[in-house]
């Protein structure tokens, strides 16, 4: 074939039309060939990967601050705080400077470990934990560092948040957070709705840890300013 020869008119035409057919006529087909194609995507993902495809991230339980007469020795180093839930301990430093950003609003050192010690590393109950106790909209971040420095002694995750800081100059800009049966590549479907986690558990689920429950709660009334639909307290208070 010789592909250095220009094509004559009927053939340009019959190209044309072809093209025509395949392209999308207009936004609103553009969108439903986009949504078709990604459902078959993610049916074969399904498929072929049917544990994965079930996940969903669990409810996550706010934390309460744990008493000082559990851990409180005056050592040096003793953290300000210390919080835990059902799954995870947090231990807290609030640093007056901030050596990173040089903003005035210091430094909030969150170390994470899970109750039973295992290596949990979920990002969406991390983001709950910084949004808790350092504030739904500061900005945070985990150091991967050189060999040269590394730390790994145990099952210990560490946020390094800034208060003071507008946003970290890295990531994109606006919020996007898609479903399961929104996104367009494999996604973990996000944890219960306040109503559907009410309807599942009858608006109390009793925990494992020192005879805590959580009870739902309405934000509007709530005196908490991060409310989740739902609070910690111990058993049969009011």
């Amino acid at each position: 074939m010789d592909v250095t020869r220009k094509m004559s008119r009927s053939e340009i035409e019959d190209l044309a039309a072809v093209l025509t057919l395949r392209m999308p006529q207009g936004p609103e087909e553009y969108a439903r060939k986009v949504i078709a194609q990604r459902d078959q995507l993610v049916e074969a993902w399904r498929l072929a990967n049917p544990a994965a495809a079930a996940e969903q991230s669990a409810a996550f339980h706010p934390l309460i601050p744990m008493p000082e007469a559990y851990w409180k020795t005056g050592g040096a180093d003793e953290p300000e705080e210390y919080w835990h839930n059902d799954v995870y301990t947090v231990a807290v430093r609030r640093h007056a400077k901030d050596p990173v950003f040089d903003t005035d609003g210091g430094m909030i050192q969150l170390g994470i470990s899970s109750i039973d010690g295992s290596a949990r590393h979920d990002w969406r109950d991390m983001q709950a934990i910084k949004n808790q106790l350092a504030g739904a909209e500061c900005e945070g971040f985990e150091l991967f560092p050189a060999e040269s420095r590394l730390l790994d002694p145990s099952n210990y995750y560490t946020l390094w948040c800034f208060p003071g800081l507008r946003g970290i100059r890295v990531g994109t800009l606006g919020r996007k957070v898609r479903d399961a049966g929104e996104a367009l590549a494999p996604q973990r479907k996000l944890s219960l709705s306040k109503s559907e986690w009410i309807e599942r558990y009858g608006g109390q689920y009793v925990l494992d840890r020192e005879g805590l429950e959580v009870v739902a709660c309405d934000p509007a009334t709530c005196a908490d300013p991060i409310c989740h639909g739902w609070r910690v307290q111990r058993k049969g208070e009011q």
